[in-house]
């Protein structure tokens, strides 16, 4: 349910959303919008129990390694901070990536 939210209130905003999409290395991520930016809703009951919570640091950190940037929200973000939610995806999308020293 509350992936249907985050994917209209997404949608409603303009970006171009892709869901349950699979990425070699990293398995299935929630969402891929406009083609570069992974965002994973992430379920307390779920998430913050120590073996998931280690899966979902090593899927960032390939997610990243591999030129996505990557969001992670939680209920009470999507529910009741909307519009940060967009404005930080809007922010992400519109920042061009740190180049290497």
């Amino acid at each position: 349910m509350l992936e249907t939210v985050a994917r209209v209130l997404f949608r409603r905003h303009g970006f171009d959303v892709r869901t349950q999409v699979y990425l070699e290395g990293i398995g299935y991520v929630d969402f891929i919008i406009n083609g570069c930016l992974i965002v994973e809703i992430d379920g307390v009951g779920f998430h913050l129990n120590k073996p998931q919570f280690k899966k979902d640091i090593r899927r960032n950190n390939i997610g990243a390694a591999t030129g996505y940037r990557v969001l992670r929200y939680l209920y009470e973000d999507v529910l009741h901070r909307p519009d940060e939610v967009l404005e930080q995806i809007r922010l992400a999308l519109a920042t061009p990536p740190r180049t290497p020293r």
